[in-house]
């Protein structure tokens, strides 16, 4: 009867609750809160790049647009040759502004996919990180 009794003491000595410290479950709690709120982020990003790709799509297709009206008007060679140059350095211009904001989304993007990662909330926003910072 006595082993039944030191048995039935070790079981309610080993629940969870006991095993686990207040601080342990605080710091888990804090990690979960940190990883949702990275995934929240990485959404609206995605959604605001979504916004940004469409904007750009429609200036891409505005300049099109002008450039067949112009091209149907041209009378000359050296006309078209003008027209073709104007739209090429316009199109040149919009393709810089695009590759700078791929480069800033894509940084963006992997910084925040970063603490999404096993292990990703040691860093923070500010990219440095660690439970203290």
């Amino acid at each position: 009867m006595a082993k039944k009794e030191h048995h039935t003491e070790q079981t309610e000595a080993a629940t969870p609750f006991n095993v686990i410290p207040s601080e342990i479950i605080a710091m888990g709690k804090k990690h979960i809160h940190e990883y949702v709120t990275a995934h929240s982020e990485l959404l609206d990003k995605f959604q605001e790049v979504n916004r940004s790709w469409l904007d750009r799509l429609q200036t891409e297709a505005d300049l099109s647009a002008e450039f067949t009206s112009k091209m149907t008007g041209v009378r000359s060679i050296p006309e078209a040759a003008t027209v073709l140059l104007e739209w090429t350095n316009r199109h040149m211009e919009i393709t810089t502004v695009d590759a700078k904001h791929v480069l800033a989304d894509t940084q963006k993007i992997m910084e925040i996919g970063v603490r999404l990662l096993p292990g990703g909330w040691l860093v923070n926003s500010k990219g440095y990180g660690g439970p203290g910072t």
